[in-house]
């Protein structure tokens, strides 16, 4: 019996057991019907003397307690009595009665109704008879099927079993790996660079070795003949590595030259740093111990990136503004969820318009870069995010469109976090095996002889997209750590800036100093230019000494010293808040860049930004509505 039939079953015996409510309720009610009431008529009759002479007396007889009541049939049976003398005892009665009316019947169906009940009763039985056959039909077929339900459960409550058992010795097996590992940490944190270089060139012999073996295992060829080589090649002593090469390559980390970020050509990168390139367009991980250089890596990208013309945006709970000079930074989570909504946001908007556009991928992408729409997203301390960020589907969301939306619209995210293991990772489900198949770069650390703390070994290993295989590289060496991103041309423009903002602040002093004529190029020549020349600054003091008014000031007068309202966090005027968001607008800055400038305020649902959104959209809105009379 499948689920099917039972269902059917359990459908058909619902419908059977309204259908016999229904009849019984029916039946109940015809017999009710059936039980009450009258179906003969009654006859109501007195009594008289035959031989009465005055009428009048009549009343005597039949009055209200001398009146009687017979069913009909019964009145009239004299009309059925024998005609043998001896039979006609009590049959006389009616005759000598006086019929006085007749009392018809309340319910002269009272046999339909009995009948009706009847009927109804009898359907019910039989329809209930015909149910309970049924089931003792299906019966056996039902207790067969729970039996195989009940052994399905058995080994599904056993597979369960072994699952966990499986999933308990994979566990057991990694803990051992993991404690093994770091033992083997431990013994090599003891061995200074030179032995741990000797030890790794070692050890990558020797998996060579086994890779030749298993290799020479799956193939069959025999280990004196290997593919493509005879026994001359493999006995000629020209095409053997020398213990100098050996040694020039284990010294080949140390002695490294300082990577220059500035004087870098992406295009002309020598052989060991080639590999840049692949993070500087992709959606990338760096993963690494702390002191492995995975934070100077990161900058070192960041740098290359907005060198490249990226919009670099940067997450990073753990620093400030300062130690990202020159990019967008955000440190609070919160800030981080609202601009990975914004980038989700972003991503869908980009192809929305891409969909609506009859342009190829090659042409939407170059006018990406061409609108200066191209951005990159660095996550620093990815690790932390799920902890302070309670929205996982934010997290998904944000990671999918990373990995898989981004290439085409120009938007590249790098994460960065410590290992490779679903808590580092930030444990929400659906996120891990994303993370496995991106392209990610593993710095390897090493412990200082000196000071016995872990410090970056200078090397580590690359791996490609959907891609098992590694390869070993040599990371940059900085000089100092990368703070500051500005091009030299933004810096002259922070510059001009600031010199314009200290004009802005000399603007809004309480008074304007006193207009001093000054004495022309003949007064200078005479024999009191020292004088002259002191005079104007004396007046610039006074002028910014505060100036008492005497008690004879009038109400009007004193209403014209009222200070105006002010605007920004520099506290302008109100033309100068306006010229100075017109001069912003013309320098090619947009919105939010405005008003982190002038207002220092950053996005977000905080009280400061809505009141710098307020100021600035009224100055603004004043502004057009001003160009436009």
């Amino acid at each position: 019996m499948d689920k099917q039939e039972l269902q059917r079953l359990k459908s058909n015996g619902q419908l059977n057991n309204a259908i016999v409510a229904v009849l019984t309720t029916a039946g109940l009610v015809c017999g009710a019907f059936a039980f009450s009431g009258r179906q003969t008529d009654l006859v109501e009759y007195c009594f008289r003397p035959q031989k009465l002479t005055n009428r009048r007396n009549a009343r005597n007889y039949c009055n209200a307690h001398q009146r009687y009541i017979m069913p009909e049939p019964e009145f009239n049976a004299w009309e059925r009595q024998p005609m043998n003398p001896l039979y006609q005892d009590g049959w006389t009665l009616p005759a000598k009665a006086t019929r006085l009316r007749t009392i018809p019947a309340n319910n002269p169906e009272k046999y339909l109704w009995g009948l009706a009940g009847a009927g109804c009763f009898g359907v019910a039985l039989l329809l209930s008879k015909g149910r309970e056959g049924r089931l003792l039909h299906e019966l056996p077929g039902y207790r067969e099927e729970v039996k195989t339900s009940w052994f399905h459960a058995l080994i599904a409550e056993s597979l369960k079993r072994r699952k966990v058992e499986y999933a308990a010795e994979i566990d057991y097996q990694l803990y051992q790996f993991a404690a093994t590992r770091t033992a083997r940490e431990r013994q090599l944190a003891m061995l200074t660079p030179e032995e741990l270089a000797v030890y790794q060139e070692k050890v990558r012999l020797q998996s060579s070795i086994e890779s030749a073996s298993l290799l020479q295992q799956a193939t069959g060829t025999p280990a004196a003949a290997l593919p493509g080589q005879s026994m001359a090649d493999i006995a000629n002593p020209g095409d053997k590595v020398q213990s100098a090469e050996a040694c020039e390559r284990l010294h080949e980390v140390k002695d490294r030259q300082v990577f220059d970020p500035w004087q870098a050509d992406l295009n002309n990168l020598t052989p060991e740093y080639r590999y840049l390139r692949e993070f500087i367009s992709n959606t990338a991980l760096i993963l690494g111990s702390q002191g492995s250089g995975k934070s100077w890596f990161v900058r070192l990208l960041a740098l290359l990136k907005k060198l490249k013309g990226y919009r670099v945006i940067v997450f990073d709970p753990n620093s400030n503004q300062g130690e990202w000079q020159g990019v967008e930074f955000y440190g609070s989570y919160s800030d981080i969820a609202h601009m990975m909504r914004w980038y989700v946001d972003e991503i869908q908007a980009r192809y929305d318009a891409f969909r609506q556009s009859n342009m190829s991928e090659a042409q939407w992408r170059t006018q990406l870069w061409q609108r200066g729409k191209a951005m990159t997203v660095l996550c620093e301390e990815y690790t932390t995010y799920s902890d302070f960020i309670e929205d996982e589907e934010l997290l998904r969301k944000f990671v999918k469109s990373a990995n898989t939306l981004s290439r085409k619209q120009e938007a590249p995210v790098t994460f960065v976090a410590h290992n490779l293991t679903k808590d580092c990772l930030g444990g929400v489900p659906g996120v891990f095996d994303i993370f496995k198949r991106m392209q990610r770069v593993q710095l390897d650390t090493t412990t200082d002889p000196n000071s016995d703390q872990p410090v970056a070994a200078g090397t580590g290993r690359v791996k490609g997209v959907d891609s098992d295989g590694e390869r070993q590289i040599i990371a940059p060496k900085l000089s100092i750590k990368i703070t500051d991103f500005r091009t030299e041309t933004e810096r002259l423009q922070a510059t001009r800036e600031q010199l314009a903002l200290y004009d802005l602040l000399e603007d809004i002093t309480p008074q304007e100093p006193p207009e001093k004529t000054f004495p022309d190029s003949e007064t200078l020549e005479c024999s009191h230019d020292h004088e002259i020349l002191e005079e104007p600054k004396q007046d610039i003091k006074r002028a910014k000494q505060p100036q008492h008014k005497s008690d004879s000031t009038t109400e009007g007068e004193n209403q014209r010293f009222v200070s105006p309202q002010r605007y920004t966090r520099f506290q302008l005027t109100y033309e100068s808040a306006q010229a100075e968001i017109q001069r912003l607008r013309n320098a090619k800055r947009n919105q939010t860049d405005i008003i982190l400038f002038l207002w220092d305020a950053k996005p977000g649902d905080n009280e400061a930004y809505r009141n710098a959104i307020s100021e600035y959209k009224k100055l603004l809105t004043v502004k057009d509505k001003e160009i436009e009379e």
